[in-house]
């Protein structure tokens, strides 16, 4: 037999320590999922040092690394099943390990099954929840595994999974509207593109050859169209490696450290495209920061835990100032009204309920303004995109059409004349 020390929570959220003799480290975890405790750390007696707090950094050493062959991705709609279906197993009294033996055998969904199988060998080898996650998917994020580590440092584990799962949710319904808006532009451009390829490629060509055997000379409008499709089937690979040599090059360029803030920067200055970005930020970062204000977090942990909302270098720039200022004591309204990528009405807003305590719902609410304010702005730019594209299309395949008619014209009155 081996004493075994723990750390674990009761059904009560208390967290509690001891040691328990036990034949081996899977027959320890049996005997305190019997007892009515969720395993956090399990270890032979004298070896475990945990300090509460937080995030896992502070309390484990770095994991294991596993080969990215090995991790399962977990698509937006399979996470939220997964933290919804875990959340509510928790919330019915089940203890974590049985919890994620039921979603094991899932078999409609493979890729929750194997997550759920890991997790749970993991779980039975003393690993805590959010170290587990780390090691077995890379979907999970910071923001999902620290909001697991304090949840499960302080008991309330399957209440923040609960409200973790209405963010997510959230989350993919903005991504779902800013796709949703993008499918009619995206194909009035397509049709538009496939009606010139058709007329440079098909219908030129044989107006060319009509008007060649007439004996009448082509206009020159007729013969740059000719000699550019002609010059493009002949030609099609120098266009094509030319197209990607432009995209690797830009690519390389703007994703270089010290050219990437500058870019990020430029991108929100971009007509109609700029706003929606910024806006899409505001409404993000307000739903992480009200989730996790509401989950118990301090304000500048929120704010840290913030960062990886966006891949934009710029206002991540933004996100850490506003922090920094935070934490050496400023107001968060007044952090938010010298950085212009939060409006002043946002500002005035958190001010309000900063003074009246209710910070957490406040923000909350904002985000529901700022949710609607987006859609708002998905609905104008995408009314806007729509006759812009019709229009430059309608320029392009007109003048084309106008160029072939007036040939047709012409050749019709020359073989009159004969």
């Amino acid at each position: 037999m081996t004493s075994f020390q723990y750390q674990a929570v009761d059904r009560n959220g208390n967290r509690t320590t001891g040691s328990v003799d036990a034949r081996d480290r899977s027959d320890a975890l049996r005997q305190l999922s019997s007892a009515g405790l969720q395993t956090l750390e399990l270890g032979p007696a004298g070896k475990t040092d945990i300090q509460p707090g937080l995030t896992k950094s502070s309390q484990e050493k770095p994991p294991a690394k596993i080969s990215a062959l090995n991790r399962i991705r977990l698509s937006g709609n399979q996470l939220i099943t997964f933290t919804e279906e875990l959340s509510d197993l928790l919330n019915a009294g089940i203890q974590l390990e049985p919890s994620l033996k039921l979603m094991e055998g899932r078999k409609d969904l493979v890729a929750i099954g194997k997550v759920a199988a890991q997790l749970r060998a993991g779980i039975r080898d003393g690993v805590s929840l959010s170290r587990a996650l780390e090691k077995v998917s890379p979907s999970f994020d910071s923001l999902y595994l620290n909001l697991v580590a304090a949840g499960e440092a302080s008991g309330t584990l399957s209440k923040l999974l609960t409200r973790h799962t209405l963010y997510l949710i959230r989350i993919q319904e903005l991504k779902s509207k800013m796709a949703t808006a993008l499918i009619y532009p995206a194909f009035l451009l397509l049709a538009g593109v496939a009606v010139t390829v058709l007329f440079i490629t098909f219908l030129i060509p044989r107006l060319t050859v009509l008007i060649e055997s007439t004996g009448s000379s082509l206009p020159g409008g007729v013969q740059f169209i000719a000699g550019s499709a002609e010059l493009l089937k002949s030609h099609w690979w120098v266009f094509l490696v030319g197209v990607i040599g432009f995209g690797i090059l830009f690519k390389l360029i703007t994703s270089h450290p010290a050219n990437r803030p500058v870019w990020d920067r430029i991108k929100l200055r971009i007509p109609l495209a700029g706003k929606l970005i910024l806006v899409r930020f505001q409404v993000h970062f307000l739903r992480t920061l009200g989730n996790l204000l509401e989950n118990g977090l301090s304000l500048v942990d929120s704010l840290k835990l913030s960062y990886g909302i966006t891949g934009n270098v710029y206002l991540q720039s933004e996100l850490k100032a506003i922090t920094d200022e935070v934490t050496d004591g400023s107001s968060l309204h007044g952090s938010l009204r010298k950085h212009r990528c939060f409006p002043d009405s946002l500002a005035d807003y958190v001010r309000i309920n900063e003074q009246t305590g209710s910070l957490d719902q406040g923000i909350q609410r904002a985000a529901d303004r700022s949710e609607r304010a987006l859609e708002k702005t998905i609905e104008r730019v995408s009314a806007m995109i729509q006759p812009i594209i019709i229009v430059a299309m309608a320029g392009v395949i007109g003048t084309m059409a106008y160029t072939m008619i007036s040939v047709i014209y012409d050749t019709i009155e020359i073989l009159r004349s004969r």
